[in-house]
Protein backbone atom coordinates (compact mmCIF):
# COMPACT_ATOMS: atom_id res chain seq x y z
CA UNK A 1 0.00 0.00 0.00
CA UNK A 2 1.13 3.23 -0.91
CA UNK A 3 1.33 6.08 2.14
CA UNK A 4 2.03 9.87 1.03
CA UNK A 5 2.22 13.47 2.91
CA UNK A 6 1.56 15.76 0.41
CA UNK A 7 0.93 19.71 0.79
CA UNK A 8 -2.64 20.26 1.73
CA UNK A 9 -3.04 23.70 0.93
CA UNK A 10 -2.80 24.27 -2.86
CA UNK A 11 -3.75 22.02 -6.15
CA UNK A 12 -0.63 20.64 -6.54
CA UNK A 13 0.11 19.01 -3.23
CA UNK A 14 -3.77 18.27 -3.38
CA UNK A 15 -3.64 16.32 -7.08
CA UNK A 16 -0.14 15.09 -6.24
CA UNK A 17 -2.33 12.78 -3.26
CA UNK A 18 -4.81 11.95 -6.01
CA UNK A 19 -2.34 10.64 -8.77
CA UNK A 20 -0.91 8.66 -5.82
CA UNK A 21 -4.02 7.01 -5.13
CA UNK A 22 -5.12 6.24 -9.01
CA UNK A 23 -1.47 5.26 -9.09
CA UNK A 24 -1.90 2.43 -6.39
CA UNK A 25 -5.58 1.37 -7.60
CA UNK A 26 -4.36 1.26 -11.52
CA UNK A 27 -0.91 -0.65 -10.79
CA UNK A 28 -2.66 -3.40 -8.40
CA UNK A 29 -6.04 -3.58 -10.56
CA UNK A 30 -5.79 -5.01 -14.00
CA UNK A 31 -9.31 -3.73 -14.73
CA UNK A 32 -11.19 -0.77 -13.76
CA UNK A 33 -13.45 -3.10 -11.42
CA UNK A 34 -10.37 -4.76 -9.80
CA UNK A 35 -8.92 -1.16 -9.19
CA UNK A 36 -11.86 -0.39 -7.52
CA UNK A 37 -11.53 -2.64 -5.08
CA UNK A 38 -7.84 -2.26 -4.11
CA UNK A 39 -7.41 -0.52 -0.66
CA UNK A 40 -7.05 3.40 -1.11
CA UNK A 41 -3.39 4.60 -0.43
CA UNK A 42 -3.28 6.44 2.83
CA UNK A 43 -2.98 10.25 2.28
CA UNK A 44 -1.18 12.64 5.35
CA UNK A 45 -2.00 16.24 4.83
CA UNK A 46 0.00 18.46 5.57
CA UNK A 47 -0.08 22.54 6.50
CA UNK A 48 3.38 24.20 6.43
CA UNK A 49 2.55 25.67 10.14
CA UNK A 50 1.54 21.95 11.56
CA UNK A 51 4.85 20.29 9.18
CA UNK A 52 6.58 18.77 12.34
CA UNK A 53 3.23 17.29 13.80
CA UNK A 54 1.82 15.74 10.20
CA UNK A 55 5.30 14.18 9.82
CA UNK A 56 5.03 12.91 13.04
CA UNK A 57 1.55 11.06 12.24
CA UNK A 58 3.06 9.65 9.31
CA UNK A 59 6.34 8.16 11.35
CA UNK A 60 3.63 6.69 13.40
CA UNK A 61 1.20 4.91 10.70
CA UNK A 62 4.49 3.59 8.69
CA UNK A 63 5.95 2.32 11.76
CA UNK A 64 2.44 1.02 13.27
CA UNK A 65 1.86 -0.96 9.96
CA UNK A 66 4.69 -1.48 8.32
CA UNK A 67 4.07 0.48 5.31
CA UNK A 68 6.52 0.89 2.48
CA UNK A 69 7.06 2.95 0.09
CA UNK A 70 6.04 6.82 1.42
CA UNK A 71 5.71 9.50 -1.05
CA UNK A 72 5.97 12.70 0.11
CA UNK A 73 4.83 15.20 -2.64
CA UNK A 74 5.26 18.90 -2.76
CA UNK A 75 6.83 19.27 0.78
CA UNK A 76 9.82 21.99 1.07
CA UNK A 77 11.82 20.18 4.45
CA UNK A 78 11.94 23.06 6.42
CA UNK A 79 14.47 23.86 9.36
CA UNK A 80 11.61 23.21 12.15
CA UNK A 81 11.04 19.77 10.34
CA UNK A 82 14.80 18.81 9.76
CA UNK A 83 15.67 19.87 13.11
CA UNK A 84 12.77 17.00 14.25
CA UNK A 85 14.55 13.86 13.70
CA UNK A 86 11.66 12.60 11.90
CA UNK A 87 12.80 12.92 8.23
CA UNK A 88 15.74 10.55 9.41
CA UNK A 89 13.49 8.14 11.14
CA UNK A 90 11.12 7.65 8.53
CA UNK A 91 13.86 6.70 6.23
CA UNK A 92 15.05 3.77 8.60
CA UNK A 93 11.00 2.53 8.73
CA UNK A 94 10.44 2.76 4.98
CA UNK A 95 11.49 3.32 1.00
CA UNK A 96 10.87 7.49 0.79
CA UNK A 97 10.56 8.99 -2.34
CA UNK A 98 10.62 12.64 -1.85
CA UNK A 99 9.17 14.61 -5.06
CA UNK A 100 9.19 18.79 -5.38
CA UNK A 101 10.30 21.87 -6.26
CA UNK A 102 11.36 23.75 -3.66
CA UNK A 103 14.37 25.28 -2.56
CA UNK A 104 15.02 23.33 0.94
CA UNK A 105 14.54 19.74 -1.20
CA UNK A 106 17.56 21.33 -3.14
CA UNK A 107 19.60 21.94 -0.45
CA UNK A 108 19.00 18.89 1.03
CA UNK A 109 19.33 16.70 -1.40
CA UNK A 110 22.80 15.20 -1.17
CA UNK A 111 21.57 15.00 2.65
CA UNK A 112 18.87 12.79 1.73
CA UNK A 113 20.32 10.54 -0.84
CA UNK A 114 23.03 9.63 2.18
CA UNK A 115 19.91 8.77 3.75
CA UNK A 116 18.71 6.06 1.11
CA UNK A 117 15.86 8.66 -0.17
CA UNK A 118 14.72 8.77 -3.53
CA UNK A 119 14.65 12.11 -4.82
CA UNK A 120 13.52 14.03 -7.83
CA UNK A 121 13.53 17.70 -7.73
CA UNK A 122 12.98 20.67 -10.57
CA UNK A 123 12.93 23.92 -9.88
CA UNK A 124 10.78 24.40 -13.47
CA UNK A 125 8.11 21.72 -12.63
CA UNK A 126 5.73 21.42 -9.87
CA UNK A 127 5.14 17.96 -7.69
CA UNK A 128 2.49 17.05 -9.29
CA UNK A 129 3.77 17.31 -13.12
CA UNK A 130 7.29 15.34 -11.80
CA UNK A 131 4.76 12.63 -10.31
CA UNK A 132 3.58 12.07 -13.43
CA UNK A 133 6.53 11.66 -15.30
CA UNK A 134 8.58 9.81 -12.19
CA UNK A 135 5.44 7.06 -12.55
CA UNK A 136 5.25 7.55 -16.03
CA UNK A 137 1.73 8.23 -16.07
CA UNK A 138 0.15 7.90 -19.69
CA UNK A 139 -3.26 8.54 -18.96
CA UNK A 140 -4.66 11.96 -20.85
CA UNK A 141 -6.89 12.76 -17.77
CA UNK A 142 -3.88 12.18 -14.95
CA UNK A 143 -1.56 14.52 -17.24
CA UNK A 144 -4.04 17.23 -17.49
CA UNK A 145 -4.47 16.86 -13.57
CA UNK A 146 -0.44 18.18 -13.79
CA UNK A 147 -0.68 20.46 -16.39
CA UNK A 148 -3.62 22.02 -13.59
CA UNK A 149 -1.07 21.96 -10.92
CA UNK A 150 1.55 23.39 -13.08
CA UNK A 151 -0.02 26.51 -14.26
CA UNK A 152 -1.57 27.04 -11.38
CA UNK A 153 1.90 27.02 -9.08
CA UNK A 154 3.93 28.99 -11.86
CA UNK A 155 0.92 31.47 -12.45
CA UNK A 156 3.66 34.31 -12.28
CA UNK A 157 5.90 32.89 -14.85
CA UNK A 158 2.95 31.13 -17.52
CA UNK A 159 1.30 32.59 -20.30
CA UNK A 160 -1.32 30.32 -20.55
CA UNK A 161 -3.44 32.08 -17.48
CA UNK A 162 -6.73 32.14 -19.92
CA UNK A 163 -6.87 28.28 -20.84
CA UNK A 164 -8.92 25.78 -19.12
CA UNK A 165 -6.74 24.12 -16.78
CA UNK A 166 -5.27 27.13 -15.64
CA UNK A 167 -9.01 28.35 -14.60
CA UNK A 168 -9.60 24.88 -12.54
CA UNK A 169 -6.76 25.61 -11.23
CA UNK A 170 -8.01 28.49 -9.56
CA UNK A 171 -11.59 26.87 -8.75
CA UNK A 172 -9.82 24.31 -6.98
CA UNK A 173 -8.13 26.38 -4.88
CA UNK A 174 -11.06 28.18 -3.57
CA UNK A 175 -11.68 24.38 -2.70
CA UNK A 176 -8.93 24.12 -0.89
CA UNK A 177 -9.01 27.61 0.70
CA UNK A 178 -12.57 26.86 2.14
CA UNK A 179 -11.48 23.52 3.32
CA UNK A 180 -8.57 24.83 5.17
CA UNK A 181 -9.88 27.74 6.50
CA UNK A 182 -12.84 25.68 8.29
CA UNK A 183 -10.22 22.99 9.24
CA UNK A 184 -12.83 20.65 7.18
CA UNK A 185 -10.32 17.52 6.25
CA UNK A 186 -13.58 15.89 4.85
CA UNK A 187 -13.58 17.98 2.51
CA UNK A 188 -9.90 17.62 1.07
CA UNK A 189 -10.15 13.83 1.41
CA UNK A 190 -13.21 13.82 -1.04
CA UNK A 191 -11.52 16.09 -3.41
CA UNK A 192 -8.24 13.99 -3.48
CA UNK A 193 -10.91 10.74 -3.91
CA UNK A 194 -12.57 12.81 -6.90
CA UNK A 195 -10.13 14.10 -8.72
CA UNK A 196 -8.25 10.55 -8.55
CA UNK A 197 -11.38 8.52 -10.56
CA UNK A 198 -12.61 11.71 -12.45
CA UNK A 199 -15.37 12.55 -11.01
CA UNK A 200 -14.46 16.59 -9.94
CA UNK A 201 -15.11 18.21 -13.42
CA UNK A 202 -16.64 17.57 -16.34
CA UNK A 203 -14.44 18.94 -19.62
CA UNK A 204 -13.80 22.49 -18.44
CA UNK A 205 -16.28 22.83 -15.54
CA UNK A 206 -16.50 21.80 -12.00
CA UNK A 207 -19.57 19.00 -10.93
CA UNK A 208 -22.51 20.46 -9.44
CA UNK A 209 -21.71 19.35 -5.70
CA UNK A 210 -17.88 21.30 -6.07
CA UNK A 211 -19.39 24.00 -7.73
CA UNK A 212 -21.56 24.73 -4.25
CA UNK A 213 -18.55 24.83 -2.66
CA UNK A 214 -16.18 27.04 -4.79
CA UNK A 215 -19.86 29.46 -5.23
CA UNK A 216 -19.73 29.35 -1.24
CA UNK A 217 -15.71 30.47 -1.22
CA UNK A 218 -16.63 33.51 -3.45
CA UNK A 219 -19.62 34.43 -1.08
CA UNK A 220 -17.33 34.37 1.86
CA UNK A 221 -14.45 36.29 -0.17
CA UNK A 222 -16.28 39.26 -0.60
CA UNK A 223 -16.15 40.15 3.40
CA UNK A 224 -12.85 38.80 3.67
CA UNK A 225 -11.12 41.49 0.96
CA UNK A 226 -12.68 43.90 2.84
CA UNK A 227 -10.33 42.93 5.54
CA UNK A 228 -7.23 41.86 3.92
CA UNK A 229 -7.65 45.88 2.61
CA UNK A 230 -8.25 47.27 5.89
CA UNK A 231 -5.56 46.06 7.38
CA UNK A 232 -2.81 47.27 4.83
CA UNK A 233 0.09 49.01 5.77
CA UNK A 234 2.36 50.83 3.75
CA UNK A 235 6.28 50.78 4.93
CA UNK A 236 8.81 52.69 3.83
CA UNK A 237 12.43 50.94 4.50
CA UNK A 238 15.90 52.23 2.91
CA UNK A 239 13.69 53.74 0.37
CA UNK A 240 11.72 50.28 -0.71
CA UNK A 241 7.71 50.47 -0.23
CA UNK A 242 6.64 47.41 2.22
CA UNK A 243 3.13 46.45 2.02
CA UNK A 244 2.00 44.43 5.31
CA UNK A 245 -1.26 43.00 5.41
CA UNK A 246 -3.35 40.59 7.77
CA UNK A 247 -5.76 38.73 5.71
CA UNK A 248 -8.48 36.15 6.89
CA UNK A 249 -7.41 32.63 6.70
CA UNK A 250 -9.89 32.21 3.95
CA UNK A 251 -7.19 33.72 1.35
CA UNK A 252 -4.30 31.24 2.62
CA UNK A 253 -2.23 31.29 0.76
CA UNK A 254 -1.68 32.40 -2.62
CA UNK A 255 -4.74 34.27 -3.06
CA UNK A 256 -4.09 36.92 -0.77
CA UNK A 257 -0.80 36.90 -2.27
CA UNK A 258 -2.14 37.13 -5.44
CA UNK A 259 -4.27 39.80 -4.66
CA UNK A 260 -1.49 42.07 -3.04
CA UNK A 261 0.72 41.93 -5.81
CA UNK A 262 -1.57 43.50 -8.11
CA UNK A 263 -0.47 46.78 -6.11
CA UNK A 264 2.90 46.59 -7.13
CA UNK A 265 4.61 46.63 -3.67
CA UNK A 266 8.38 46.24 -3.74
CA UNK A 267 7.94 43.91 -1.04
CA UNK A 268 5.01 42.39 0.45
CA UNK A 269 4.68 40.72 3.85
CA UNK A 270 1.30 39.30 4.96
CA UNK A 271 0.39 37.48 8.04
CA UNK A 272 -2.48 35.10 8.32
CA UNK A 273 -5.50 35.26 10.98
CA UNK A 274 -6.36 31.94 12.41
CA UNK A 275 -6.27 28.81 11.88
CA UNK A 276 -3.75 29.76 10.12
CA UNK A 277 -0.28 30.20 11.28
CA UNK A 278 1.89 30.25 8.47
CA UNK A 279 2.71 33.95 6.95
CA UNK A 280 3.75 34.41 2.91
CA UNK A 281 6.50 37.24 1.98
CA UNK A 282 7.12 38.10 -1.67
CA UNK A 283 8.55 40.70 -3.95
CA UNK A 284 9.06 42.39 -7.09
CA UNK A 285 12.01 40.47 -9.49
CA UNK A 286 14.19 43.53 -9.39
CA UNK A 287 14.48 43.87 -5.77
CA UNK A 288 17.74 43.25 -4.45
CA UNK A 289 16.48 40.83 -1.34
CA UNK A 290 16.75 37.41 -0.61
CA UNK A 291 13.48 36.23 0.54
CA UNK A 292 13.74 32.71 1.07
CA UNK A 293 16.47 33.39 3.08
CA UNK A 294 14.77 35.97 5.03
CA UNK A 295 11.95 33.40 5.50
CA UNK A 296 14.44 30.14 6.42
CA UNK A 297 15.87 32.41 9.08
CA UNK A 298 12.58 32.40 10.71
CA UNK A 299 12.21 28.55 10.54
CA UNK A 300 10.77 28.55 7.01
CA UNK A 301 11.85 28.72 3.13
CA UNK A 302 10.47 29.43 -0.70
CA UNK A 303 11.37 29.63 -4.44
CA UNK A 304 12.26 32.35 -6.53
CA UNK A 305 11.15 35.92 -5.08
CA UNK A 306 8.69 34.22 -2.34
CA UNK A 307 8.71 32.40 0.54
CA UNK A 308 6.91 31.46 4.17
CA UNK A 309 7.57 30.37 7.38
CA UNK A 310 5.72 29.39 10.49
CA UNK A 311 4.98 30.50 13.86
CA UNK A 312 3.77 27.90 16.96
CA UNK A 313 1.02 29.72 18.22
CA UNK A 314 -1.86 31.54 16.75
CA UNK A 315 -1.64 35.16 16.27
CA UNK A 316 -2.26 37.48 19.13
CA UNK A 317 -2.54 41.34 18.35
CA UNK A 318 0.49 41.86 20.46
CA UNK A 319 2.29 39.12 18.41
CA UNK A 320 1.34 40.23 15.44
CA UNK A 321 2.99 43.93 15.83
CA UNK A 322 6.29 42.14 17.74
CA UNK A 323 6.61 39.62 14.48
CA UNK A 324 5.55 42.24 12.41
CA UNK A 325 8.53 44.90 13.61
CA UNK A 326 11.14 41.73 14.11
CA UNK A 327 10.64 40.95 9.98
CA UNK A 328 11.10 45.10 9.09
CA UNK A 329 14.23 44.24 10.83
CA UNK A 330 15.49 41.18 8.91
CA UNK A 331 14.27 43.31 5.45
CA UNK A 332 16.38 46.03 6.51
CA UNK A 333 19.18 44.40 7.18
CA UNK A 334 18.88 42.45 4.20
CA UNK A 335 18.44 45.02 1.57
CA UNK A 336 21.24 47.27 0.49
CA UNK A 337 21.18 51.31 0.59
CA UNK A 338 19.69 53.32 -2.00
CA UNK A 339 19.93 56.50 -3.06
CA UNK A 340 16.97 59.04 -2.77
Amino acid sequence: MITNIHHAEDPDGIISAALLQRYQQTALGNSVLQASLVPKSINVPARYDRLVESFSSLLEVVQKENISPVYVADINPNPHLMKSGLVEQLAQAAEIHWIDHHTGTEQQQEYFSKMGIQVTYDATKCASLLLVRTLNLTSPYLQRLAKIAQLHDYHSNSKDTDSPEAKLGVELEKIICLANAHEDAFILRRLIEDLSVGSCFYEDELQPQWRHLANEYDHEKVNALRGLENSIELVKVKNYQVLIAHAPALLSQKPAIWYLKQKDPDILVCFFQPPCRNHILDKRKDVPLDVPALCTAFGGGGRGTGGGFSVSEDLTPERYVQLKEQILQKIETGLPAVSE
